[in-house]
Order: structure tokens, then sequence, then C-alpha cells
């Protein structure tokens, strides 16, 4: 609460008080089990299976948040980028895989895996074999802004970073293939692809 104040030689002060909020940061996080490839058929979770897990962060606060990130002790995620700007009420979300780790710790013979799925401490640990390109499955990551985006410089911003040759070093250092640059960014998608080891 502020307070400014008016005053003359003719009349007495008069006063005006505002009050500014101040937002509040605040982030609640929701882990789920949105996948099983269920490799062995069994309809069940068993050794070798991957499985998908949805790791969403919603900003519950009133204060926009920046450079949002998941860890996941399960996986070895560290620091996956999940928004570079979040909104109040608005939600982002990361999908990291198990079957790597259970591969690692010795508790399944083989498993499918992206790339991206492997982190620097797994690579002592397991073997890595490459699939020919014609039976490989390519996962593309479509990136756009909404025609009715409330933050679109924000947006924009975000996409011209991932574009960049900044952008496109970070996405290649964590087993994404090249970023392909697109003509008209404002009008077209642009996409990273993570292939399966």
């Amino acid at each position: 609460l502020n307070t400014g104040t008016g005053d003359s030689d003719q009349t007495l002060p008069v006063d005006d008080p505002e009050t500014v909020p101040v937002p509040t940061p605040s982030l609640a996080t929701d882990k789920a089990l949105t996948g099983n490839a269920d490799e062995d058929g069994s309809l069940d979770v068993s050794a070798g299976d991957t499985l998908t897990y949805t790791i969403t962060v919603t900003n519950t606060g009133t204060a926009n948040l920046t450079n949002v990130t998941v860890d996941d002790d399960l996986t070895g995620t560290v620091d996956a980028a999940c928004a570079a700007y979040l909104a109040p009420g608005a939600s982002c979300s990361v999908d990291v895989n198990y079957v790597v780790t259970k591969v690692a710790l010795g508790e399944a013979d083989a498993g499918f895996a992206y790339i991206s799925d492997i982190t620097q401490d797994m690579t002592s640990k397991i073997d890595k074999i490459v699939i020919p390109d014609e039976y490989n499955i390519i996962a593309e990551y479509p990136m756009g802004m909404l025609l009715e985006s409330k933050y679109p410089a924000e947006s924009q911003r975000f996409m011209d970073l991932v574009m960049s040759d900044e952008g496109r070093a970070v996405l290649e250092k964590y087993g994404f293939a090249p970023v392909e640059r697109e003509p008209m960014m404002h009008e077209e998608t642009a996409s990273a692809s993570a292939a399966a080891a």
C-alpha cells in the first residue's frame, strides 16, 4: 500500500492510496504413467517394457515463471526443458521413458529407446545398437504459436531461440536430430526429431 497526497495553499491535503499486488510464484508438479509399449504382450508391466511417464508442471501462482525445467530421479533426467515462459494457470509437460534404466540395472536384456533418453551416465552401462533407417521410427516434436496467443512476442523469441545455432546445439547435445530451418517461421511449424537407438 502506498499513498499519494495532493496539497495547496487553499485546500487541505487529499490522500489517495494505491494498492499494488505483488505476484506470488508457485507451481505444482504431477507425474503420471501415460504409456506402456508392452513389448512382450503380457498386458501388464514387466521387465523390458517401455514405460512412458508424463511430468506436468502447472503455474499455480500469480507470477510469470521462466525457464521451467523437470528432473526425474527414476530416469536420471536433469533440467529437461519444459517451458521458457509459463503464465499463471498455464501448464507444460515432459515425457520420460524408463526402459533404458532397467537395462542399465540389469533388469532387462534389451529394450527400445530414443537416443535422447540415453543420458551420459548410462553410456558406460549399456551397448547401443543403431536401428537401420528403413526400420526406424522418427518421432517429431512440432513447434508453433497459437494464432490467439496472449504472449506472441515471448513465443516468437522462444521459437527463434530453438531455431538458432545455440538452440540447435542444445538439442543435438541431448540426442535430437538437427532442427531444419523453415521459411516464414511465423506461419510454418518447425520440429525436432529423435530417432530410436
